[in-house]
């Protein structure tokens, strides 16, 4: 499955994102996806959207936390469906397709917590089917340790630059007192 193998490269997230979101669109039969991911307790910023999105370049709004829909998603981590009368809030309004038909919000997890969320919306009417749904939450399950996994290097990386620095301090200063 191609988007599963974008997103096995060794490369900045967002690029991987980037590069996987069309083939999963295509797997799904969607004409717009996008991929929010979770910075803190509060913030959810997009990272990456493909195909004819509602509002046309950046920057997107966070997503709203607060919205019964993505409470729902992350109370029960399950997939929700998206209907083109469904009032969305700004955010989720922005990345799908305008005037789409069908669409699906999917949560992406990793351990007991949401870590990122996935958009995908499409002109053609239909239901969003079992077939798409398990797609999407395969998908879902890798992109979750990847998200995280990508967290922690950032992370280290933060703390082996503030080691560093810490060290050089403590050397300058060693050497003065000397």
């Amino acid at each position: 499955f191609d988007a599963l193998s974008e997103l096995n490269q060794d490369r900045e997230l967002r690029q991987g994102l980037s590069s996987m979101l069309p083939h999963l669109l295509a797997a799904l039969e969607m004409d717009t996806g996008a991929v929010f991911v979770r910075r803190d307790t509060r913030t959810v910023e997009l990272l990456a959207v493909h195909g004819p999105t509602h509002k046309r370049g950046y920057p997107y709004a966070d997503l709203d936390l607060s919205d019964p829909m993505i409470a729902r998603v992350t109370q029960h981590l399950r997939l929700v469906e998206l209907r083109h009368d469904d009032t969305l809030q700004p955010a989720v309004r922005a990345v799908v397709r305008r005037g789409f038909r069908v669409g699906a919000l999917a949560p992406a997890v990793a351990g007991h917590t949401v870590v990122a969320y996935v958009i995908v919306s499409s002109s053609h009417s239909g239901p969003f089917t079992l077939d798409r749904a398990r797609t999407l939450a395969t998908v879902c399950e890798a992109l979750g340790p990847v998200v995280r996994s990508h967290a922690i290097s950032v992370e280290s990386q933060r703390d082996a630059a503030i080691l560093h620095s810490s060290q050089a301090v403590f050397h300058t200063i060693s050497q003065s007192l000397d």
